[in-house]
């Protein structure tokens, strides 16, 4: 769904797609240290 979306208005302004690619990459590494923070805090 958001990867359509995100088709969609590259077709308009290519760099959106670049934009959205490193956002979600940050977020994922970003979720990913904070998921394993709290696996160290519950143990």
């Amino acid at each position: 769904m958001l990867f359509a979306i995100t088709v969609q208005i590259s077709a308009i302004q290519p760099n959106i797609l670049i934009y959205a690619y490193a956002i979600s990459a940050f977020s994922h590494r970003f979720s990913l240290q904070w998921f394993t923070l709290y696996q160290h805090q519950q143990m």
